[in-house]
């Protein structure tokens, strides 16, 4: 039987992790973010996700979303793109939720070779629904020119990741220090139900509030390609109609467990 979500995920020594790798993203963040410019002012090296993958490698998808949107505050603020923030917590959650599927297959977690294509696969995946949503803020909500800056910051962006994947490989297969990151946040393998649930009901509303919010920017361009405002609308009810369903589901599974305990 599982334990609760506050028992095994939310605990001192998880919080602590989270701060202290939000602090190491922000830090690198802070030297990269202003002192690495690459195509003017819009386009910089952003090392921030450093801390995001390590938590979310680690501790799995709410750890990470939770340090995804703490390390997004900086490049938000320093290209004045609150929809920043999101996109990183994204990251967070969903390399979390594809590493640990990966983490359930005794091959992905027995064997080397396996173990290095599942941080490999679970770290580029995992960003790609990031990728998607700063394609679309750039070019559809901020309206930034495509060939002069979104093209070289989408590059920029996939060589930060791909590095940064090949790092945590090379970090995740030294056995002390998976050793220490097990003892702080636990296993992959105890993901438990109440980590999906849980990192959907957070992750959801952020996203429709995100577009709730450019709904009504006047930035939104009369386009093809642009999202209507009837679509907006349409998405907004179907993603609360999901978050109720979520959290009635969450409620019932855990009412489930403790009846099941008894």
């Amino acid at each position: 039987m599982t334990t609760p979500i506050d028992e095994k995920v939310i605990n001192s020594k998880s919080i602590a992790f989270v701060a202290i790798m939000s602090a190491l993203g922000t830090l690198l963040a802070l030297f990269s973010v202003y002192l690495v410019p690459i195509a003017g002012p819009q386009v910089a090296l952003d090392l921030s996700h450093i801390g995001t993958y390590i938590v979310a490698l680690s501790g799995g998808p709410i750890l990470g979303l939770l340090t995804g949107a703490i390390v997004g505050f900086l490049p938000s603020y320093r290209f004045a793109n609150p929809a920043i923030m999101p996109g990183k917590m994204m990251t967070g959650i969903f390399v979390g939720l594809i590493y640990g599927l990966f983490q359930k297959i005794n091959r992905f977690r027995d064997n080397k070779i396996f173990s290095v294509i599942a941080i490999l696969a679970a770290s580029l995946i995992g960003y790609i629904p990031e990728f998607i949503f700063t394609w679309w803020d750039t070019v559809y909500i901020v309206g930034l020119p495509f060939t002069t800056v979104v093209l070289p910051m989408l590059i920029k962006a996939w060589v930060e990741i791909i590095t940064i994947s090949i790092l945590m490989t090379i970090l995740f297969e030294i056995p002390y220090i998976k050793n220490q990151l097990e003892r702080l946040v636990g296993s992959k393998i105890k993901l438990s139900i109440y980590d999906y649930l849980i990192s959907a009901i957070i992750t959801i509303p952020i996203f429709s509030i995100t577009l709730y919010i450019a709904s009504m920017s006047t930035l939104i361009p009369i386009d093809p390609w642009s999202f209507k405002p009837e679509v907006f609308s349409l998405i907004l009810w179907i993603s609360m109609g999901i978050e109720i369903g979520l959290i009635s589901g969450t409620v019932a599974y855990y009412a489930y467990s403790k009846i099941r305990k008894k």
